[in-house]
């Protein structure tokens, strides 16, 4: 059921307490509208109302505002329960005052029943930014919103019951009631918060930093074609809103005077609302979508001014309910299903930097302020003439709102082109399937045909966003018009449209003609074209004709034409008996030297795997695909079509993981973001951190790809990413947090991690018992260490998930920071071991309590093993640090290993580690810092700094005598393991000395620039550095007072 719903797994208890919470809302929402307007209208009278109106909407600006600053400074999803009560508790004091009879209380209760919604709403989605993450928000908004219609419907029907069993003035309470319990809905929220989303809350807020700056109104206005189109709807819309419910109002006061006029105003509300909200219901669920595809996005919202005309015209030739009722009902039903969420699709031609600044101006001031402005209008029109002067006034401003909306519809083909020129590629795609309607799409052929290359790709572009059965037959229509400059951009543009749908295949018998009308004139296409066509024609066509007519191409001279009709042909289940073998011929194509055909059978080959899966040659098929990796040309379309593999087959595809890991290397975009899509869909756990290293990559591509990839592997990387997270560099945090807040992870899950991450600690003190009082094996042993620190750190994080307990992760953060303050650390032990449940406390207190060193003896499992055993398994080990570092110190010590790159890291680190200022680091932030350092071998008496000159340089001498004068004065002479420079590389001042080799030296270099950078990913190395220097300058002090 969750599915058909949209709802992906761990999101059902989210999206049903959500959307139970809304009902309630919903429900007290209408309670309360039908309560304060029947008493308003009867007791005060409908001329007040625009005034009422006016008040709410200036109060409304100022308590929205201090509501939204209260959410930014509070826990939202405790807040949220809390503003949820305080609404009921308002409104029990007006409900005492109703009862008590005083007059003015009727302004408040309609001023309270628009205040209510719109703060309730207001704090429930910006607590729901807590549990949901951006794509899910889009996902849920819809089916949560229903919500709030169907407790509308149910509650507006029964207020007129409820009102002739307790009294009209009975349904305040019964609102107070319906609040109170969407209070009590909303407090299990907090209890699904995503798991370890304490460490989201950074993200949400650089998000929010991010996006508060951005245009400005002067210079959206200018500069947004778009944004001055919304303008004018969104004010015209916000003007008309309360002149017609005036209107309405006034009618309904009317039909209803008289005796018993309460109770029949009641009663008349209680059916429009319920049966409204029912037609809004009905209309979003059947009509608004064929609607948006059958006229497109910008005419449907066209029919908003033009109800809104009808209902004005209406209601200016006979002031009646059955002109009010009809124009309020074919105002709600087109505005809330269909206008509505036009304009919220709309806004996604926003580009990224500016959407939510513009959005925020045209549904905050330009929607309030236009409302503000309708009801002086409406007081104005009454003042001056009468109730049906409303309408009047109204006329020309739902006119000019159909002209703007007319005026957005016509330009909406070259917007469309505009936003999809200037968008994002992974982080702000257009809603291609929503905004791209056939009529639009009809709209673009002739800049599909365009002679301009420019304009036709982005038109191209723009098309392959629809989805295919809009796409298709348009690029294939366009291809048999266009001219000899266009057809190749739009023939490769439909072989990738039908790419991308070779698993659910198009049926377009307009695209087949289009296509057939093409290969009669195939001898004046180029070769390409030629095969591409035929290639599309065979996904395409069925039946005896397509076969006649493919096995006609069997003949062709190219190759490639000949390959596309044989794999068609064997797509049509079409047996001849002297066609040659399929995977024979796509075998030579694939490994042979004509490209065309080559580009032929890599596409067949991912069809065959996509679509074949049962195959008995599909695991040949796949080695054969991962074997053209080999080849540099192509390797782009190949890598592509293995991580579709991956996506489609999951860990099946895994086979080939070692022939696509020896290429991920490759400096191409594609290449590259195709391997790391299917290291994750493949399930390659052990390749876990190469993509968590690019999720700070400066290329997009390849951080967004990277994403997918973890989201991919799921729960099973989340100790890696938590680790990597607390100790990893500043770069990677923002995209492994939004890959932490959309995992879900089952309880049964986080215990395996949890007990994982134990397993690791027993098993790195082991090997570290081994490694123990051995001086070449030091840095690996300091690794080894570290990580037991790091398994429980992460152990941590997951038991205070099991538990639901956030005071066992913030006590394991501060752990951290009390190394070497024995104070401190047992404070903070003595609050752990107060909420560690008892089986857990004699797990983890003597591990945390003592140094691994110490705690290793008692409790480790297992013995001791050999060295040599020891050193094999970590250069085994599945984080790449500690391969590196066991290879390196293997090789040092004597050892035979394959791996000779790492010697040189490792050696570089060794050095480094060996300097009093690096003294203090960690071997993950040494490793780091030996990737900057550069080696330098100079001849004897080489100058490596002059006295006087500006360097910022720290030398280190690994081989060779280094000699330290001014002029002919010897200062110092330093030999190997000694360095020199370190003052300039902090303060960056002028060389006091120079430096000269004294025989052929070998020097590394670590540039201030460099050391800097590193600081900016890795802040803990600045930590570090100063407590270094503190410690020197602490020594010094000492001295000198001695």
């Amino acid at each position: 059921m969750w599915r058909k719903l949209g709802i992906e797994p761990g999101e059902g208890r989210v999206f049903a307490w959500g959307a139970f919470a809304l009902f309630l809302l919903g429900w007290a929402d209408v309670s309360l509208k039908n309560v304060s307007e029947t008493f308003f209208l009867k007791r005060v009278g409908p001329e007040w109302l625009p005034l009422v109106f006016l008040a709410n909407s200036v109060l409304l600006v100022a308590t929205t505002g201090l509501l939204g600053r209260i959410a930014a400074r509070k826990d939202r999803l405790w807040l949220l329960p809390r503003i949820f009560v305080g609404l009921a508790v308002m409104l029990l004091p007006l409900w005492f005052l109703v009862l008590a009879g005083v007059s003015e209380v009727f302004s408040l209760l309609v001023i309270a029943s628009k205040q209510l919604t719109s703060l309730a709403l207001l704090v429930f989605w910006i607590a729901m930014g807590d549990l949901l993450h951006g794509r899910q928000t889009k996902r849920l908004f819809a089916p949560m919103m229903a919500g709030v219609t169907l407790g509308t419907i149910l509650g507006s029907f029964a207020s007129q019951p409820l009102g002739r069993l307790l009294g009209i003035e009975g349904l305040l309470p019964v609102a107070s009631v319906f609040m109170l319990l969407a209070a009590l809905a909303t407090l299990p929220l907090r209890k699904l918060r995503p798991r370890f989303d304490r460490a989201a809350t950074p993200m949400a807020q650089r998000k929010r930093e991010t996006q508060a700056d951005g245009h400005g109104f002067t210079q959206l206005w200018s500069e947004n074609p778009l944004f001055r189109m919304l303008f004018l709807g969104t004010l015209c819309s916000g003007l008309l809103g309360p002149m017609l419910y005036f209107q309405f109002s006034y009618v309904a006061d009317l039909a209803t005077s008289g005796a018993g006029g309460e109770d029949r105003l009641l009663a008349f509300y209680a059916q429009l609302r319920g049966w409204i909200g029912f037609g809004v219901l009905a209309t979003q669920l059947l009509v608004a979508g064929k609607l948006y595809r059958r006229i497109g996005i910008p005419l449907a919202a066209a029919l908003s001014p033009l109800i809104y005309l009808f209902g004005f015209l209406g209601l200016s030739v006979r002031m009646s309910l059955p002109a009010g009722v009809g124009a309020m009902a074919g105002v709600k039903l087109q505005d809330n299903a269909v206008y509505d969420p036009a304009v919220r699709v709309l806004y996604s031609l926003f580009p990224e930097s500016i959407r939510p600044r513009a959005s925020a101006f045209l549904e905050g001031p330009i929607k309030r302020g236009g409302g503000a402005l309708g009801n002086v209008l409406t007081i104005a029109a009454i003042r001056l003439g009468s109730p049906a002067a409303v309408g009047f006034a109204a006329l020309p401003i739902a006119a000019i709102w159909l002209g703007a909306s007319l005026l957005l519809w016509r330009h909406y083909p070259r917007l469309l082109l505009a936003a999809s020129a200037s968008r994002s590629r992974y982080r702000d795609a257009l809603e291609g399937a929503e905004l791209l309607d056939p009529t639009t799409v009809r709209a673009l052929q002739p800049e599909l045909c365009s002679e301009d290359p420019a304009r036709c790709r982005a038109a191209v572009d723009l098309v392959s966003e629809a989805t295919p059965q809009v796409a298709v037959p348009a690029l294939a229509r366009a291809a048999a018009d266009a001219s000899d400059t266009a057809r190749p951009i739009l023939v490769a543009a439909l072989d990738r449209q039908l790419e991308r749908s070779i698993e659910d295949p198009i049926r377009s018998n307009e695209a087949v003609r289009s296509l057939e009308s093409l290969l009669d004139r195939a001898a004046q296409l180029g070769e390409r074209d030629r095969a591409d066509v035929v290639q599309s024609y065979g996904r395409l066509a069925k039946g005896a004709a397509a076969v006649e007519r493919l096995t006609g191409f069997l003949e062709d001279s190219n190759p490639a034409v000949r390959l596309a009709a044989l794999a068609a042909l064997h797509r049509c289940g079409a047996a001849l008996p002297d066609a040659p073998d399929l995977d024979a011929t796509l075998s030579r194509a694939i490994l042979g030297d004509d490209p065309i055909a080559g580009r032929i059978a890599r596409e067949e080959y991912r069809a065959l795997l996509l679509c074949e899966g049962d195959a008995s040659q599909w695991d040949d098929r796949i080695e054969l695909l991962a074997a053209a990796l080999r080849n540099e040309n192509g390797r782009a379309d190949v890598a592509e079509a293995l991580a579709e593999v991956a996506v489609r087959h999951g860990s099946r595809a895994g086979c080939v993981g070692d022939r696509v890991i020896a290429v991920r290397d490759d400096e191409n975009r594609r290449v590259r973001a195709a391997l790391l899509r299917y290291v994750g869909y493949s399930e390659r756990l052990e390749d876990a951190d190469w993509l968590i290293d690019h999720l700070g990559s400066e290329h997009e591509e390849w951080a967004a790809a990277a994403r997918e990839g973890l989201r991919a592997l799921g729960p099973s990387s989340s100790d890696l990413l938590l680790r990597e997270l607390t100790f990893g560099k500043r770069s990677k945090r923002e995209g492994i947090l939004e890959v932490i807040r959309e995992l879900h992870v089952p309880p049964e899950v986080l215990r395996g991690l949890y007990e994982r991450e134990l397993d690791g600690v027993e098993r790195d003190l082991t090997h570290a018992r081994a490694l123990a009082n051995r001086p070449a094996f030091e840095v690996l042993e300091q690794r080894l260490e570290e990580r037991v620190h790091e398994e429980l750190h992460t152990a941590l994080l997951f038991l205070a998930a099991i538990e639901g307990e956030e005071r066992i992760a913030e006590l394991g953060d501060r752990l951290e920071t009390t190394r070497g303050r024995e104070r401190q650390r047992a404070i903070v032990l003595e609050a752990l071991e107060s909420l560690l449940p008892a089986q857990e406390k004699a797990r983890l207190m003597p591990l945390l309590e003592e140094d691994p060193s110490q705690a290793m003896p008692r409790t480790a499992r297992r013995q001791a093993a050999a060295v040599t055993e020891t050193l094999s398994q970590l250069r085994e080990d599945p984080e790449e640090l500690t391969r590196t570092i066991a290879s390196g110190v293997s090789v040092a010590a004597g050892f035979e290993v394959e791996d000779h790159a790492s010697v040189d890291a490792v050696e570089k680190m060794m050095h480094l580690r060996a300097l009093p200022i690096f003294e203090g680091l960690t071997a993950r932030q040494l490793m780091d810092l030996a990737g900057v350092v550069k080696e330098e071998t100079l001849p004897k008496d080489a100058v490596v700094v002059q006295q006087g000159e500006y360097d910022d340089c720290l030398y280190l001498v690994v081989e060779g005598m280094i000699r330290i004068h001014r002029g002919e004065t010897l200062l110092a002479e330093i030999g190997p393991g000694g360095f020199f420079g370190e003052i300039a590389l902090l303060e960056g001042i002028a060389r006091t000395a120079t430096a000269t080799t004294q025989s052929s030296s070998k020097l590394l270099r670590l540039e201030r620039s460099e050391l800097m950078h590193l600081i900016e990913e890795l802040p803990a190395i600045a930590v570090t550095l100063l407590q270094t220097l503190s410690a020197r300058i602490r020594t010094l002090t000492d001295r000198l007072d001695v």
